[in-house]
């Protein structure tokens, strides 16, 4: 279930279901990219994330840590584009 909520000025938006994910949020950033590459990487390891447990990858001791190893490679300031 989704829910709104106001921080200061700034509207933001929490999706927690799977499904706003994969049918409201991915074609939502798909159509509209995110400007850094960094964001952009970061939103293809989060899309992989979200295939796998579409796939219910989640519920096998390997794809546990296939999600984990994604996971790890989120957010580091250097991601190989050097």
């Amino acid at each position: 279930m989704s829910e709104e909520y106001v921080v200061g000025l700034t509207d933001g938006y929490t999706i927690s279901a799977q499904r706003d994910i994969l049918e409201i949020l991915i074609p939502f950033f798909r159509k509209h990219p995110l400007q850094s590459i960094s964001k952009q990487f970061n939103f293809r390891l989060f899309c992989q994330v979200a295939k796998k447990l579409k796939a219910k990858a989640h519920l096998t001791e390997k794809g546990v840590e296939q999600i984990r190893n994604l996971k790890g490679k989120m957010n580091q300031k250097d991601f190989g584009l050097a």
